[in-house]
């Protein structure tokens, strides 16, 4: 038969302390209507006593794990890319 819907998914990652507009357009199966829907989502920012976030744990955090350093750009703790940066 006719199908008269289908799923559409998108996963993306979302720094900490930033927002992202989501627009979202839904078709008619005919093509005879068309919808949209504008989503702001936003992420809170870790606390100032641990403004770090650890990807890893899920957590926020004062001090990053040995091989990370805290990114004040993204709020989260990096990976080294250079030997004892952290």
């Amino acid at each position: 038969g006719e199908v008269q819907r289908s799923k559409e998914t998108l996963l993306t990652t979302l720094d900490v302390g930033h927002e992202r507009l989501v627009n979202i357009e839904v078709k008619a199966a005919d093509g005879s209507m068309t919808g949209r829907y504008y989503l702001t989502v936003r992420r809170p920012s870790c606390p100032e006593e641990k403004r770090f976030f650890d990807g890893e744990e899920k957590v926020c955090t004062d001090i990053c794990n040995e091989g990370f350093y805290g990114s004040h750009a993204t709020g989260r703790c990096a990976r080294c890319l250079e030997a004892h940066c952290a």
